[in-house]
């Protein structure tokens, strides 16, 4: 299935074996991967099954490759941040500042968790994001942090211009046990 024309057979076999697990599909997956060309739905799901499987290596690749689909950019850095690769982290750590908003949240949320320890690091050299999406991936990504480092900053989200950052905060701040969280949610919800 994987060496078919059809792009959704190929696709749907990329998933196949990435759900097996097994480490003997990656030269398939990086093959199809290679092979994919301007394809970006068979492409993507190589780079997700490879992922499945733990295989960093071609994944990383693509984000060094030039001239890559924005969407398989996208898929890389989540799919990287998922399998935690620490050999990533720097190139992941580049897209912070990218200039498409999802790309800059998708690799807020895969520098925290390969590197949980180092984010808050990364957090304090920031300036407040533009986009409502990156602070809102913000605000989630607080809530897996220490309450000392991150409640003083899921605090003022709640005052976001943007309502749509509210939730992410709110929800943190109710994961991380934060004093007050009570009020501070029936308050919200009386608005």
């Amino acid at each position: 299935l994987a060496a078919t024309p059809g792009r959704y057979t190929r696709s749907f076999a990329a998933r196949g074996l990435g759900a097996q697990r097994d480490v003997a599909s990656a030269p398939v997956l990086k093959a199809m991967l290679d092979k994919a060309g301007r394809d970006v739905a068979v492409a993507a799901s190589a780079l997700r099954a490879l992922a499945q499987i733990g295989e960093a290596e071609p994944i990383i690749a693509i984000l060094h490759a030039e001239k890559v689909d924005p969407n398989l950019q996208l898929e890389a850095v989540t799919a990287l941040g998922t399998i935690k690769s620490q050999a990533a982290l720097q190139r992941i750590q580049d897209f912070i500042t990218d200039d498409w908003p999802t790309l800059r949240a998708a690799a807020i949320r895969a520098a925290a968790a390969i590197d949980p320890e180092g984010f808050p690091i990364v957090l304090s050299g920031m300036e407040p994001d533009p986009h409502w999406i990156v602070r809102a991936a913000i605000a989630e990504v607080l809530g897996t942090q220490p309450a000392d480092i991150a409640i003083p900053r899921l605090r003022p989200m709640l005052d976001d211009e943007d309502k749509r950052v509210v939730p992410a905060a709110m929800a943190s701040l109710v994961k991380l046990k934060a004093p007050g969280v009570e009020e501070i949610l029936l308050a919200h919800l009386k608005h």
